[in-house]
């Protein structure tokens, strides 16, 4: 996997490590990993409800709704 490596402040690198071990991580790099796929994640939500925004208007969910809904599926 290929490396980074980064300079931070003396106050960030202070809040890094605090996190680390707040959080449970083993280490920074995990950590700044869990911050950067959450911050992907985040984004790619933002995309789909963005997205969503401006489809076209759905069917109401309604009662009617759930019971087509759950009609297509008998269990």
């Amino acid at each position: 996997m290929p490396r980074i490596t980064v300079s931070l402040p003396q106050a960030l690198q202070t809040f890094l490590e605090e996190q680390v071990r707040a959080g449970g991580y083993g280490n920074s790099e995990e950590y700044i990993c869990d911050l950067i796929t959450k911050e992907r994640d985040r984004r790619e939500l933002n995309a789909l409800l963005s997205q969503g925004a401006r489809s076209a208007r759905g069917s109401e969910a309604n009662d009617a709704y759930f019971d087509r809904l759950r009609s297509r599926f008998p269990g």
